[in-house]
C-alpha cells in the first residue's frame, strides 16, 4: 500500500486511506502505543499493523472512534490487545456487527466477509479519556479542526 503516516506532533501520527475516505492514528508513548480504528478488512488491518510496525515494535491498545464498520473490522489483527469504544459503540459492534459484516460483504466488499468481529473489551460510559501507568505520552488535540500537540499526559485510557 501506498499510505504514509504523517507526523502531526510529537509521536502522534495520522495515516489516510483513500479506501472510505478514512484516518487512522498512531499515538507512540514510552512502551505501548495507541491506535486509533483499524480499517475494514482483515487485509487491510494486516496492512495497517506492519506499518504500525514501521513506526514502532511495541504493545498497542487500540480504540474504535465509533460503530461504523471501517473503524472496527480490523479489530481481530490486533488481538490480543485490549479494545475500547465508548459504551454505546461498543454494544452497537457487539450486537449489529456481524450483520453490517454480511451486508457490506454482500455489497461494495466482498473481502468482508471473511472479517472476524470482535467487539471493543473495555467499553467507556463516558468516553472521556482518563490516564493510566501505560507509560508517558504526548496527546493530540485539534484546535479549528488543525491537530497540534498539548503537554505530556500518560497513555489515555477511558473511564
Amino acid at each position: 500500500m501506498s499510505e504514509q503516516w504523517h507526523e502531526v506532533g510529537d509521536r502522534v501520527f495520522v495515516r489516510r486511506h483513500e479506501s472510505y475516505d478514512l484516518n487512522v492514528g498512531l499515538v507512540v508513548g514510552d512502551g505501548h502505543c495507541l491506535v486509533l480504528d483499524t480499517r475494514e478488512t482483515a487485509r487491510r488491518a494486516s496492512d495497517l499493523v506492519a506499518a504500525i510496525r514501521r513506526i514502532t515494535p511495541d504493545p498497542w491498545t487500540v480504540v474504535n472512534s465509533h460503530a461504523h464498520f471501517d473503524h472496527y473490522f480490523g479489530n481481530a489483527m490486533f488481538v490480543p490487545a485490549e479494545i475500547w469504544a465508548h459504551a454505546r459503540a461498543a454494544e452497537e459492534i457487539e450486537k449489529d456487527g456481524e450483520a453490517v459484516r454480511d451486508r457490506v460483504a454482500a455489497g461494495r466488499e466482498p473481502e468482508a466477509a471473511d472479517v472476524e468481529i470482535v467487539a471493543p473489551t473495555t467499553p467507556s460510559p463516558t468516553g472521556r479519556p482518563s490516564t493510566s501507568a501505560a507509560g508517558p505520552c504526548t496527546c493530540a488535540t485539534s484546535a479549528g479542526g488543525t491537530p497540534t500537540t498539548t503537554s505530556s499526559c500518560t497513555s489515555p485510557t477511558l473511564e
